[in-house]
């Protein structure tokens, strides 16, 4: 227990380290473990690694004496363009801004111990939802909220136990300590002939919630997993709104902010069937972003800055296949269709997404205790209309400044993982 402790603490204070980035529907992320990732995110029945801390906690009863995993996905996002159509007076018809390329690395830590054949504890680290979007800074776009930098980063610690009560069904629960982390840049319109002024507003809170897992053996080789990552509510009091590089400085301000944001609930379903040496599962994940009403922030001596979101409840669905060809060596493969839940009234350069495909391959080495997994996956999302009020400088700076109009287009990546388990 001593060793299970320490690398518990070790796993999240590594994570701590690492920023997010947002591959899953709007800003949820999915990349919890390259063995789940490389059969297309369909994990929720098999659960028979570290990461069913996350995927299904249930399936931890599988997982016999200490198991600890620790892995990291690199995404890479080349290109995402706005195509202008010159509808303001800050752009040009036909005229292209691309969004600045990123390369993130989101990592991810799990523990899992088992006491009996009845009883097993486990540990997660890793993240749900993120954000990383970043814009020129003489763009089209720049006067939104969020238009030049915007960052939601969060990081989510999850202690787990998992009860067996018959042979054919396991339950498990744990409560979800999340933490959230915004930023969010503009630039602001200071007259014509004047440069632009900085806009930074910033803030963070620590929040609960709470995760169940359930997994039954409808035969030995055919079993359903379902597991429930609950809403979390943050409200963070602490916030900061600053105004630099005004004229002279004479109209810098510093305010401060006052926010609520709250984080969905997820549900992933799943039946995953064993014929011998293949693996074949299917899964379907529903993501409450109907809590994602809108985004706002209350100030102490400013108006309340609020913008609406109002997006949508969605389906994820995934199926993914592993193929054991010897006790050493695994192969996999799966495909993911991501639902759209951002309306295109409330569409903006924060989040320029909408229906998704993800194509994942991977492979998984054994050799004693130890066990190092890999995984590649090509994510395609679709071009997007703007054509909506976010962007109507018409009403947010000056009458006669139009409506920023255009279409966001070239929005794909590339997610490399990597993770290491060892049995202890």
């Amino acid at each position: 227990m001593k060793k299970f402790c320490m690398s518990c603490w070790m796993g999240v204070a590594c994570l701590l380290l690492f920023p997010v980035l947002a591959q899953a529907s709007g800003f949820q992320i999915n990349e919890q473990d390259t063995k789940a990732v490389s059969m297309g995110y369909a994990f929720a029945a098999t659960a028979d690694d570290p990461a069913a801390v996350y995927y299904n906690p249930a399936g931890i009863v599988q997982l016999d004496g200490t198991q600890a995993s620790a892995g990291v996905a690199l995404i890479y996002i080349p290109d995402i363009s706005f195509k202008s159509s010159g509808t303001s007076a800050f752009g040009r018809s036909g005229r292209s801004s691309d969004a600045d390329n990123q390369s993130v690395f989101v990592p991810n830590f799990f523990i899992t111990h088992k006491f009996n054949d009845q009883w097993s504890m486990g540990l997660g680290s890793f993240t749900t939802y993120g954000l990383r979007t970043e814009w020129p800074d003489d763009w089209e776009g720049r006067y939104i909220t969020g238009g030049t930098d915007a960052e939601i980063d969060t990081i989510s610690v999850n202690p787990v136990v998992a009860f067996r009560p018959i042979k054919r069904l396991s339950l498990s629960a744990g409560p979800v300590l999340q933490y959230l982390d915004v930023t969010l840049k503009n630039k602001k319109f200071m007259g014509p002939g004047v440069p632009d002024a900085d806009v930074e507003l910033s803030g963070n809170d620590w929040a609960w919630g709470y995760s169940l897992g359930l997994m039954f053996w409808i035969k030995d080789n055919l079993k359903f997993g379902a597991s429930y990552h609950s809403e979390v509510k943050h409200g963070i009091t602490g916030g900061d709104l600053d105004l630099t590089g005004t004229p002279f400085g004479r109209f810098d301000l510093h305010d401060s902010a006052s926010a609520d944001l709250d984080l969905p609930a997820v549900t992933i379903l799943g039946l995953a069937w064993h014929p011998g040496p293949l693996t074949l599962e299917f899964d379907a994940q529903w993501t409450q972003w109907s809590s994602y009403d809108k985004l706002e922030a209350k100030f102490s001596r400013l108006p309340t800055l609020t913008s609406p979101k109002n997006w949508d409840d969605v389906w994820a669905y995934h199926f993914g296949v592993n193929y054991a060809i010897n006790p050493a060596f695994e192969v996999r493969a799966g495909i993911t269709y991501d639902d759209n839940p951002i309306p295109d009234e409330t569409l903006d350069p924060l989040v320029p997404s909408g229906e998704r495909w993800l194509y994942s391959l991977g492979a998984g080495y054994h050799r004693g205790s130890f066990k190092v997994d890999f995984a590649y996956t090509y994510l395609d999302d679709e071009d997007r209309n703007f054509n909506n009020n976010v962007g109507d400088y018409n009403q947010t700076i000056a009458p006669g400044l139009g409506n920023m109009t255009g279409q966001f287009e070239d929005v794909y990546a590339h997610i490399f993982m990597l993770n290491l388990t060892y049995a202890f």
